[in-house]
C-alpha cells in the first residue's frame, strides 16, 4: 500500500549558493485513497519527480526559483513521509538555477513569509525564510514591491492544494506539530517587508 489519508509528508528544496546550503522545508497532509500497488518509497519518489518538473503542477518549485538569484542552484528535492512512520528519504536532482535577474552577494540575507492556520495559539504560526536575497530585491533593508509580488506568488502556490495523480491523492499545506503527529492546515500568510537573516549552513558540515 502506498500513501494513506492523514500521512504527513516533508518536502525539502535543497539549494546551494556561495558555498552555503539553502533550505526550504514544507509539510503537507495527504488525502485520498492512494494507489493500492504502490509502495511508500515509490510514492514519495513520484512526488519528488512531480515537484521537480518545471512548467507543470505543482508550481511551488517554479515560484521558488523565480525568487532566487542566478548564483543559486536547486541541487536536490527530497520527499519523506514523516508520520505515522518515517519512510526512507527519496530525492531527485533537478540542478536548476535561480531565475531572478541578478545575483546575491550575501548568502544569509533573506525575505520571509509568515503563516497562520484558522486556529489561535503560538503553535498555529510559522515562518519560511527565502534566500539568498538577490541584491536588487531590497532597498535600504526593505524588500521591493516587485519582489514582494514574487513572494506572494510562492505563498499562494504553497497554500493551493495539489492533486497529484501519480500518487492518487491531494496534498494540503500544514503546520505539523511533531512529535504528536497532529497538523493544522495553513490558511493565510503575510509577507514581511524587512530583509531578514538566516543561519549559515556551510556545505560539508552537518550534511
Amino acid at each position: 500500500m502506498g500513501l494513506e489519508a492523514g500521512n504527513i509528508l516533508e518536502v525539502s528544496w535543497r539549494g546551494l549558493s556561495m558555498g552555503q546550503r539553502i533550505l526550504m522545508v514544507q509539510h503537507f497532509v495527504f488525502t485520498g485513497a492512494g494507489i493500492a500497488d504502490q509502495t511508500v518509497p515509490a510514492a514519495t519518489l513520484a512526488l519528488a519527480e512531480a515537484f521537480a518538473t518545471t512548467g507543470t503542477s505543482p508550481t511551488m518549485t517554479n515560484a521558488l526559483r523565480a525568487l532566487m538569484p542566478t548564483n543559486y542552484t536547486l541541487e536536490t528535492l527530497r520527499v519523506q513521509r514523516v508520520w505515522p512512520e518515517r519512510s526512507v528519504i527519496t530525492e531527485v536532482a533537478p540542478n536548476q538555477l535561480g531565475l531572478f535577474a541578478g545575483t546575491a552577494s550575501v548568502p544569509n540575507d533573506t525575505a520571509a513569509i509568515s503563516w497562520r492556520t484558522a486556529k489561535a495559539g503560538r503553535n498555529q504560526v510559522g515562518v519560511t525564510k527565502i534566500g539568498p536575497l538577490p541584491t536588487d530585491a531590497a532597498v535600504d533593508g526593505l524588500v521591493t514591491n516587485a519582489y514582494t509580488g514574487l513572494l506572494e506568488a510562492l505563498a499562494n502556490a504553497i497554500l493551493t492544494p495539489e492533486d497529484i495523480a501519480a500518487v492518487g491523492g491531494t496534498l494540503f499545506p500544514v503546520i505539523w506539530h511533531a512529535p504528536g503527529g497532529t497538523s493544522d492546515q495553513k490558511t493565510t500568510y503575510v509577507t514581511k517587508l524587512e530583509a531578514r537573516t538566516m543561519r549559515r549552513r556551510t556545505v560539508g558540515r552537518g550534511e
